[in-house]
């Protein structure tokens, strides 16, 4: 599609979804989307968009709560624009590819969006900074939703992101993080969804990192990722203190000891994946007995005995 002006004639639009659209030879898309004062939703993910016009300040689009330019190939500096939508509730640049340091008029800028509630940034190496981080912690207290996966941030960058008082869903997998998430970061009696993975928490203990969960007096975790973070130490038994727990994934680590037969009496847990550990002896009956349990991984361990 290289023309969308045909977009301009539908005034009253609230909701465009184009996702997977070819839109790579559109260099006018940004200014016909400018055109729609009532434009709430926006969808532009994976759309071979290669302009974004990086210097353009403001868009005519106050309206807009939710923008989704995810999976596309920008080739240039940080818009702008996008920091002066203050109605914006989520924001979705996953993957957008954008070069070079952002400016610290943006970073400033970034103040300007008190609405938000869901930001997901994966693979953009620009949140690696503290200056971004610092400016996104002015408006977390209403943050929901926050996946910076592949972003390249190490621990000491992360220590300037806090006060996430509101999240729920926390995603820092595939980062340099050497070191266990700050309690300042967020309340970790508040979350539900959690993805560590694939970092470098080489001489942390599983029970070291739990810690956090276990405090709380009434743990509402469903999901929790701590795959391949060089984790050591044993199962501990306080497991079942996060009753709420559906899907664990402890694979590739460097976790010994038994598995604690409080494992099995977790009454919501679907996902169980514990292969390539160190974990010896029996698997406890309380597993075999699970009513919940659907996936099972215990391969590449030292079991031994019968099966329950």
């Amino acid at each position: 599609m290289m023309n969308m002006n045909w977009l301009s004639r539908l005034r009253m639009l609230h909701h465009l979804d184009l996702s997977g659209v070819d839109l790579s030879k559109a260099i006018n898309w940004l200014q016909v989307i400018g055109t729609f004062s009532s434009l709430t939703e926006l969808h532009l993910s994976n759309c071979w968009l290669l302009h974004i016009s990086p210097h353009v300040s403001t868009l005519n689009i106050t309206s807009l709560s939710l923008l989704d330019l995810s999976l596309n190939n920008f080739n240039s500096s940080f818009p702008q624009w996008v920091f002066s939508i203050t109605s914006l509730v989520s924001l979705d640049l996953t993957q957008y590819h954008f070069h070079g340091p952002v400016p610290r008029s943006n970073t400033d800028s970034i103040g300007n969006l008190t609405s938000l509630q869901l930001l997901h940034m994966a693979g953009n190496d620009f949140m690696n900074s503290s200056s971004v981080l610092k400016g996104f912690s002015s408006v977390a207290s209403n943050l929901i939703s926050l996946d910076v996966s592949s972003c390249g941030i190490s621990s000491s960058v992360l220590d300037s992101l806090h006060n996430l008082t509101s999240l729920v869903s926390l995603d820092l997998s595939y980062n340099q993080l050497t070191k266990t998430i700050p309690k300042s970061l967020c309340n970790f009696c508040n979350l539900r969804d959690v993805v560590f993975s694939y970092n470098d928490f080489l001489n942390i203990s599983l029970t070291y990192l739990l810690q956090r969960f276990f405090k709380c007096k009434t743990s509402v975790l469903e999901s929790l990722d701590l795959s391949s973070l060089g984790l050591s130490g044993q199962l501990p038994s306080q497991i079942e203190k996060v009753a709420q727990l559906e899907h664990l994934y402890l694979f590739n680590n460097s976790i010994s000891g038994t598995i604690p037969d409080s494992l099995g009496r977790l009454s919501f847990l679907r996902t169980l994946n514990l292969r390539k550990n160190l974990i010896y002896g029996h698997i406890p009956f309380s597993i075999g007995q699970s009513t919940s349990l659907e996936v099972l991984y215990l391969s590449d361990n030292q079991l031994n005995g019968s099966l329950p």
